[in-house]
């Protein structure tokens, strides 16, 4: 089950192991949540490529 604290760090995962629908399933999660998977150690201890990337299409998506 995806949450707040663990959103993170599936994402990674699923950028690691080249798993598109979960990539999809687990940003669309974040964007609904991205104040608060922000300040989770999980999104701070992100690669700085995969960080970018949720932050670039989260501005597109007007997430914030």
């Amino acid at each position: 089950m995806v949450d707040v604290e663990n959103a993170a760090g599936i994402l990674s995962l699923a950028e690691r192991f080249n798993a598109p629908q979960l990539r999809k399933f687990v940003m669309e999660f974040i964007f609904a949540n991205i104040n608060a998977v922000m300040q989770t150690e999980g999104f701070k201890e992100l690669d700085r490529d995969v960080m970018n990337s949720i932050i670039l299409e989260a501005v597109k998506k007007q997430a914030f």
